[in-house]
């Protein structure tokens, strides 16, 4: 993080870098951040791993922003909220793409193909919801969406913890608890869990099982917490 702050303090060509702050980084080496106008409003900056420009986004945004990694031919996208709320995705260097009709919606994230994750609401009820061309809501589960992988797998936290789920994108909605390997030394502790349960964090592209490594913050019974790192085992 060191090194993109310094990179990015001596290219923004003016001083709005006084109030900026890097959000994220993508495997590239392209970092996207906000920045804070005259007015207090937050508008968003993107600087190509060259580090030969910076592209500004003008539009008033909130400061929690997302990245994904260019493929082939296709840039790099930010994707977020303006600042009343409506999603957005700006394939960088071109006009931002503003989505409108998605009810109370929210952004958590956006994976190489363009597809937001986030959530929406829905007969009164928070939904996850994923987003590339069209709004499509999961229904099957209540909750967010807060990261998506390569091939549009999610991970869910719902307000009430113990029905955080993984999402597969062939299989549905699936219970962690019953994609572990109950003879790890890990697994006691992850079942005896409090009953505020887990929250998940993260989620990375497949490997050769057909599943994502999960991350997340454990809550123990007895107190105390820790971070986990969850490879699935399916069928057990």
């Amino acid at each position: 993080m060191g090194d993109c702050l310094r990179r990015t303090i001596s290219l923004l060509p003016d001083d709005r870098w006084a109030y900026s702050a890097p959000r994220r980084v993508n495997e590239n080496g392209d970092i996207a951040g906000v920045y804070r106008n005259p007015d207090q409003t937050w508008g968003v900056y993107f600087i190509p791993a060259t580090g030969t420009e910076v592209l500004l986004l003008g539009r008033n945004v909130q400061d929690n922003i997302f990245l994904n990694n260019p493929v082939e031919s296709s840039p790099a996208q930010v994707a977020g909220q303006l600042s009343d709320g409506t999603p957005f995705r700006w394939t960088t260097g071109e006009t931002p793409e503003i989505i409108s009709g998605i009810s109370s919606p929210s952004v958590e994230g956006i994976n190489d193909s363009g597809t937001i994750c986030g959530s929406t609401l829905a007969k009164r009820t928070r939904y996850p919801m994923r987003y590339k061309t069209s709004l499509e809501i999961l229904s099957g589960a209540d909750g967010w969406g807060c990261s998506i992988n390569s091939a549009g797998d999610l991970v869910v936290n719902s307000l009430v913890t113990t029905r955080n789920r993984l999402y597969h994108n062939e299989w549905g909605f699936l219970n962690l608890d019953d994609l572990i390997d109950r003879n790890d030394p890990d697994a006691p502790a992850w079942l005896s869990r409090s009953i505020y349960g887990f929250e998940l964090v993260g989620l990375s592209d497949r490997d050769d099982t057909d599943f994502g490594w999960v991350s997340g913050r454990l809550t123990f019974a007895e107190g105390g917490a820790t971070f986990f790192l969850l490879t699935p085992v399916p069928n057990q």
